[in-house]
């Protein structure tokens, strides 16, 4: 466009100097050649604006679809109930208190461990600047949980068991908070005396029918009359 203008001021140099009284009023000739050089350029002005608007509109390549808060791709999701049914099944394993139905629960629940897309998380625009700190933060929260699933397979007393247990759930409940979790509402128990008296543990739970994990159905001194007991400490609603 410089260069454009440049031409025009060079030829109206190029008159001036062969002669020509550039002088609007008394020169009527010049009058309107200047007004022609004006219209050509307000017409290749608009001309530029109107092809680099079509040039950016006519991009037929496939576009990335930003990711919403609580709107990941179905394979994201579909590996979050993955692990949830397991984490459920390993619950349902202390609840009975079966050792060995808690070690192959936790054998799966690694697994599911291991096929969540956490890069998905890097993409998230919706987070902006804050995208890459939720994923180092959602990354350490699952490796803690699968430090101490292991932990559960490998080992052999209950109560121990149990102990890892507490930790898994202190693991993946900002977990699940971090990532927008996107499916069925769950409630978070604790359950004030499950190693003793003021030493208490959380679990998650899929429903408001609560079955404690630490006490169970098999305690020592209780047997199954604590296994319903627990306090409602907050629940993860789908945003």
């Amino acid at each position: 466009m410089g260069n454009f203008f440049a031409k025009v001021i060079e030829s109206a140099n190029y008159l001036s100097f062969c002669g020509y009284n550039v002088d609007l009023q008394k020169n009527k000739c010049m009058k309107k050649m200047i007004i022609g050089l004006v219209v050509l350029a307000l017409i290749y002005v608009g001309y530029k604006f109107l092809l680099k608007n079509n040039s950016g509109n006519n991009n037929d390549g496939p576009k990335q679809e930003a990711i919403k808060e609580g709107g990941h791709t179905a394979a994201f999701n579909s590996s979050i109930d993955t692990m949830l049914a397991n984490y459920f099944a390993l619950t349902d394993a202390f609840v009975n208190a079966d050792s060995i139905k808690a070690k192959a629960a936790g054998g799966n629940l690694v697994k599911s461990f291991n096929m969540i897309p956490l890069d998905e998380l890097k993409k998230d625009t919706a987070a902006k600047n804050d995208a890459e700190f939720i994923y180092s933060a959602d990354s350490e929260s699952l490796a803690t949980a699968k430090s101490f699933t292991d932990s559960i397979i490998n080992g052999n007393n209950l109560a121990t068991m149990r102990q890892n247990f507490k930790t898994i759930n202190e693991s993946i409940y900002p977990f699940l908070k971090g990532i927008n979790y996107a499916g069925k509402k769950l409630y978070w128990y604790n359950c004030p005396m499950a190693f003793g008296e003021d030493n208490s543990a959380n679990w998650l739970s899929g429903s408001e029918d609560k079955m404690n994990p630490y006490l169970g159905l098999h305690h020592p001194e209780y047997k199954g009359a604590m296994v319903h007991c627990g306090e409602l400490q907050d629940s993860i609603i789908s945003k």
